[in-house]
């Protein structure tokens, strides 16, 4: 984890917590919850270092005050190997497998720790299997004042209710367009696209990225407007590598989504709504095209998929399904 970024937002929610830790009061369990790009790991990320920092001074870390002589616990949080931190994400299959909660839960016990407080966090904490579940409840019914877990999540109410009942909940908000403009300097174009998710906002810091990033939605949406198979693979090849991967799937499901949800949202013409307002014209040939029963079928094929990624699958299979399907 990155250790030193700004978080952008969600101000009350940052002095809250850098209010605990200077009062000692950090729950033993904390469930972070908000959408992709909005800042969870970089809260925790702040928040740990205020928590494990030996020189904190007006409740902010060595990190955060950009102290050039940082504490010993700050100086190994920068190079990312403080080994009080341990940090938890979902394997290959896409889930957070028994074995690996076991490992992470028995190290707690081993040798090999500086003194004080210790840390998990748990990306995409709505992964653990049930038994990995299980086995983190077994943890979290016997709380160490010097153990700090941190679950990190989109879909809390796919958490165990007996673990969610054992957490402090955080919730975090979408960032105002004005705080957005401010820290990046962002057109109200821009500004749209990112729809209050900072971290959606460095893909338009370079002005190369950002247009690469319009071109393959613009590419997506020309690959919907047309029906005949063969000639959306030849554009899919265009935007796709030669393996694609688990990642790269939920990446263009996504975007696929979106794409859909703006097509709808002209068929039934609510215009201020749609995301991607730089593509107008490649959606408006789309919306000419489609259908709003359509539309609603597309959204519905994606939901189906997007839940099929929690089982084995060949990412290239269900992309090649999915362009057989939809909006056809």
């Amino acid at each position: 984890m990155e250790y030193t970024k700004e978080l952008i937002g969600n101000n009350l929610l940052q002095h809250y917590l850098q209010k605990q830790v200077k009062s000692g009061t950090v729950h033993h369990a904390n469930l972070i919850i908000g959408p992709e790009h909005i800042g969870k790991t970089t809260l925790i990320s702040n928040l740990i270092a205020d928590l494990l920092c030996t020189q904190i001074e007006d409740e902010l870390s060595c990190l955060a005050r950009k102290k050039r002589g940082l504490c010993n616990s700050c100086s190994m949080l920068k190079r990312d190997n403080h080994p009080n931190v341990n940090v938890i994400s979902p394997e290959s299959s896409g889930r957070i497998s028994i074995s690996r909660m076991r490992d992470e839960i028995s190290s707690l016990n081993m040798s090999g720790f500086l003194p004080g407080k210790r840390v998990i966090v748990i990306h995409q904490a709505d992964c653990m299997t049930r038994e990995a579940s299980n086995a983190l409840l077994k943890v979290l019914e016997e709380p160490n004042d010097n153990i700090f877990f941190f679950l990190l999540t989109e879909n809390s109410h796919e958490i165990l209710p007996t673990i969610r009942s054992r957490c402090a909940h955080m919730r975090m908000n979408l960032v105002s367009k004005e705080e957005l403009r401010k820290a990046y300097d962002l057109t109200d174009d821009s500004t749209k696209v990112i729809q209050g998710l900072p971290g959606l906002a460095h893909k338009f810091l370079d002005k190369r990225k950002q247009l690469a990033y319009q071109e393959e939605i613009i590419q997506w949406i020309l690959l919907l407007t047309e029906k005949i198979y063969s000639k959306r693979l030849v554009i899919g090849r265009k935007i796709w590598p030669k393996t694609v991967s688990r990642e790269h799937l939920i990446n263009y499901l996504s975007i696929l989504e979106d794409v859909c949800r703006d097509n709808l949202m002209l068929q039934m013409n609510v215009n201020d709504s749609v995301r991607y307002v730089f593509a107008t014209k490649e959606l408006q040939d789309l919306q000419r095209k489609t259908s709003v029963d359509d539309s609603m079928k597309a959204l519905e094929l994606i939901n189906q998929y997007t839940i099929k990624l929690n089982q084995p699958i060949q990412a290239k299979i269900l992309l090649d399904q999915i362009l057989l399907k939809i909006y056809r």
